[in-house]
Formats: structure tokens, C-alpha cells, sequence
């Protein structure tokens, strides 16, 4: 079911919704059937100037009550190492980075124990920054450090996203 039993939508809602929404748009939107972290999940598969993008529009809703901020981590994505897609022979491949969010807004970095100068600065801007890494296990293997030196009271990640949030 969509909806689970106090009547918030589950993540077969989100995508469902998103479909629809993306559908009406004029955007190619397939739901895709898999797992998260190995627990059940379903998310859309997205068309835009024929390349194929992951959106997972679940994604912002779990961290709005810890960050109330938009997430971005769900939003036209290519890398899926924390999905699994169970039917993967019968999708599109996914291609495209062009609309990848964090590409465009320069937040995308090699090592973020390399660009903490640039971390820092836009964490003490805004009080939040949400950015990609390209080596994440080397950003893990620093994540504790790298807490500390921020002063930061919140940091998670989900797939090569880092979530980084000062109270």
C-alpha cells in the first residue's frame, strides 16, 4: 500500500505521486522496485533529453523533521550503490548527470577533507550544506574528524551525499 496505517505516505506513495506529477509534465517516469539500504523500497526512474536519472522524491521527507530544509540527495541521481534495483535487466540504463544538482551548484567534491576551506565557508553561511563526494570511503574513514573540526551537530549521508547542519 501507498499509505501506511497512521496515514502517511510510505515511499510507493512518494514515487506514485511523483510519477503522476512528472507524467503530467511531460517527463518519462517508470517506478522502480527495489531496496534501500536492504530494506524495501520503491523510487522513479526519469527521462529527461534522453538520458535516464534515479529520483527518489522520498528522500527529502526523512530528513525534514531533523533538518527542515529541502534534501537534494533524491533528486536526478545516477549513482545507486546504497539501491538495489531488483528488476534491473528490464530499465533503461541510467546516463545522464547533466541536471545533477550538485554538478551544477559546484558542490561536488573529490575529497572533502581536500575542500574543507569551502565546506567550512558555506556551512558557517548557511548553517547547512548538503554536497557529493567522489571517494566515500575515504570521506567515511575522516567522518568523525571531520565532525569535530566543522563544529557541526548534525552529519549523515546517504549514497556519495554528505547532509552537514549547525543548530
Amino acid at each position: 500500500s501507498a499509505i501506511n496505517n497512521r496515514f502517511s505516505p510510505v515511499c510507493a506513495g512518494y514515487a506514485r505521486a511523483a510519477q503522476i506529477l512528472l507524467r503530467n509534465t511531460g517527463i518519462d517516469s517508470l517506478l522502480i522496485t527495489g531496496s534501500l539500504d536492504n530494506v524495501a523500497h520503491e523510487w522513479n526512474l526519469v527521462k529527461i533529453e534522453n538520458d535516464y536519472y534515479h529520483f527518489d522524491a522520498t528522500t527529502s521527507s526523512s530528513y525534514k523533521a531533523i533538518l527542515d530544509d529541502v534534501i537534494y540527495s533524491g533528486f536526478l541521481f545516477k549513482d545507486t550503490s546504497d539501491y538495489n534495483v531488483y528488476y534491473n535487466k528490464v530499465i533503461p540504463k541510467v546516463n545522464g548527470d547533466k541536471y545533477d544538482y550538485f554538478k551544477i551548484n559546484d558542490l561536488y567534491f573529490k575529497y572533502a577533507t581536500h575542500d574543507i576551506d569551502k565546506i567550512k565557508s558555506l556551512l558557517n553561511e548557511n548553517g547547512y550544506i548538503e554536497f557529493k563526494m567522489k571517494d566515500r570511503n575515504k570521506f567515511i574513514n575522516n567522518f568523525t574528524n571531520l565532525k569535530k573540526e566543522l563544529n557541526a551537530d548534525y552529519m549523515s549521508y546517504i549514497n556519495d551525499i554528505m547532509i552537514i547542519k549547525k543548530y
